[in-house]
């Protein structure tokens, strides 16, 4: 269950194992209530069966606020999203795929997942339909945030485990892995045998120029 001081959140249509999320808030410029829709996901992929609905899926879900202005209320709904195209693909039907980094480019108008041996693919937050962008994957693990100030998309890098950026404004001019522009190697744990320890890191967007490694 999902709870925030505002609303409480609606029941998923389904539970999730190991969820997650990215938020992409209303493009209305006038709106500074928090509305806006997140997009819920299992991180580790089961695949489903080519004859299963296309428009409906248990593993992909989407929550939508929207504030009632008369009343002053937010209202939130959940609505099942199609999967991107590989979880019905049979060449996947014996393979559990993991999402390994994820992001909102294109100004919220599209949402960007990578799976290794499957790719990066992009969805539509209005139409909710996928594309696949390349056989490559984001330079990242885990979720990467954009900072508009730098127009750069900051993560950890998935070779590194180092804070790094990238320009994901051209992706799709991209015939391959987008390359980092920077990487910041002093954050790497002193000790060598604490790189195993601190392979889990998770980067927190503390505003403006800002970032936060949690270490779990």
């Amino acid at each position: 269950m999902l709870f925030d001081l505002l609303v409480t959140m609606p029941d998923l249509y389904h539970p999730k194992g190991c969820p997650i999320s990215l938020f992409v808030p209303s493009t209305n410029v006038d709106d500074d209530d928090g509305d806006g829709t997140l997009f819920i996901m299992e991180r580790v992929v089961k695949p489903e069966s080519p004859r299963s609905s296309p428009s409906h899926s248990d593993q992909f879900e989407a929550v939508f606020y929207r504030t009632q202005s008369s009343v002053r209320s937010v209202s939130s709904t959940c609505k099942p999203l199609p999967p991107p195209p590989f979880v019905r693909d049979p060449k996947f039907s014996n393979t559990r795929t993991t999402i390994n980094s994820y992001a909102v480019v294109s100004g919220g108008s599209e949402i960007c997942i990578s799976v290794e041996g499957a790719g990066t693919y992009c969805m539509d937050t209005v139409k909710h339909t996928w594309r696949h962008v390349g056989q490559w994957t984001l330079p990242f693990y885990g979720k990467v945030e954009y900072v508009p100030e730098l127009k750069l998309w900051f993560g950890l890098s998935d070779k590194t485990n180092h804070l790094a950026a990238t320009d994901l404004s051209a992706m799709d001019d991209c015939f391959q892995r987008p390359e980092l522009v920077r990487a910041w190697m002093e954050l790497s744990p002193c000790q060598p045998g604490l790189r195993q320890v601190l392979h889990r890191k998770v980067l927190l967007h503390s505003g403006i120029l800002r970032a936060t490694i949690v270490i779990k």
